[in-house]
């Protein structure tokens, strides 16, 4: 928990959004657009005017102790119910 909120942390060691963006830029002919977080941004907006609450994501690109991207993690706060 975290100020009143419960706290989900997702960490992945992937290759990065930068390498991946990287990559889909590079392939030729592919029209693949990813809504991923379009959808979730409206999900997590829909339920706060629902609810009216506060939840909410973060996503962080991580470094390694070079500075070079080391993958992602998605934080997403959920209000405690007291």
């Amino acid at each position: 928990t975290k100020n009143n909120y419960i706290v989900c942390r997702i960490t992945d060691d992937g290759i990065g959004r930068t390498n991946a963006g990287e990559i889909k830029r590079t392939q030729p002919g592919q029209q693949y657009k990813s809504l991923g977080m379009k959808i979730t941004s409206e999900r997590v907006r829909i339920l706060n005017a629902i609810n009216k609450s506060t939840l909410s994501v973060s996503v962080t690109g991580l470094t390694d102790e070079n500075q070079n991207l080391a993958g992602t993690m998605v934080e997403i706060y959920v209000p405690r119910l007291i």
